[in-house]
């Protein structure tokens, strides 16, 4: 209340809405902001996918009866969204920012009956494993009141489908081969996302008649190798999306053998593959 160094004996109306003195001899009344601010939140699409695209939509209204000035919109961003940008169209005479951080803390106007739309983008993480709760919060300003506080928060959670396309091709040298040589083999193994693909497992199934040499080289190096007979397995906890690598190794070719040996081999994970017919591979060297 400007100029009312003066005022007398301040009153406070029965519903809270004014505030009644004297200054100068004159009765002055001021009012106090009372407005209803809601707000809603929403994801798209329904269905996130690890490594792709993702949105979130805010629509804060105030239902009055006064415009509000200077209340704040708050919205933490997930960490799991990757380059989050945001942006906000507001009704006339409204007021709203924009940014491009995983924290929204907008100084905004609403007039009464106003509206502001704000829009997330960014990418989901393709590590993103488990569910995904993002709040926002509009909250007046210190003076003001809000009587509904109940509708001043909104909560989404999203619960990530990692999906991800294994690919594998295998090849040997040389080929044809002489019986008592050495073959060597080499697999080359791509994940093409969008997710990085959970506990992945290589096995290589050898024919009959080699006996497995060892291994020249693998890249990226894998945590875990085994092998049975001639079953060989490299396996890893994660295997990033976009990744691609190599694994080379060697087999002896018996002197008696005079065929065809067939080799196979197959990529799996844990994590949801929807081009399954690339997962597996076989040679066959000519002896």
């Amino acid at each position: 209340v400007p100029n009312a160094s003066n005022a007398l004996h301040p009153s406070l109306s029965a519903d809270g809405k004014r505030i009644a003195f004297v200054r100068d001899r004159e009765i002055m009344m001021a009012t106090t902001p009372r407005a209803d601010l809601w707000i809603e939140k929403y994801s798209s699409p329904d269905r996130f996918v690890s490594g792709e695209s993702i949105s979130y939509t805010l629509y804060v209204v105030n239902a009055g009866p006064s415009s509000v000035f200077s209340a704040t919109v708050r919205d933490e961003i997930p960490w799991e969204i990757l380059r989050p940008v945001w942006t906000c169209a507001a009704s006339a005479n409204s007021s709203c920012g924009s940014g491009m951080m995983h924290l929204i803390s907008d100084s905004v106007d609403i007039w009464a009956n106003g509206t502001l739309t704000y829009v997330v983008t960014g990418t989901l993480t393709s590590r993103a494993i488990g569910d995904i709760a993002n709040t926002a919060v509009v909250s007046m300003p210190e003076g003001a009141v809000d009587w509904q506080p109940g509708n001043n928060r909104a909560t989404v959670v999203d619960t990530p489908f990692p999906q991800v396309d294994l690919l594998i091709t295998k090849a040997d040298q040389p080929d044809p081969v002489n019986a008592g040589a050495t073959l060597t083999y080499t697999l080359v193994f791509t994940n093409r996302g969008p997710s990085d693909a959970q506990s992945l497992i290589i096995t290589d199934t050898l024919p009959d008649e080699v006996a497995f040499g060892g291994v020249v080289s693998a890249d990226p190096q894998f945590p875990t190798f085994t092998q049975s007979v001639r079953v060989l397995k490299w396996s890893t906890d994660t295997l990033a999306a976009g990744t691609q690598g190599s694994l080379v190794f060697t087999a002896t070719v018996p002197g008696r053998v005079t065929d065809i040996l067939t080799n196979s081999v197959t990529i799996s994970s844990h994590t949801d593959d929807d081009t399954p017919e690339n997962n597996a591979d076989e040679v066959g060297s000519t002896i």
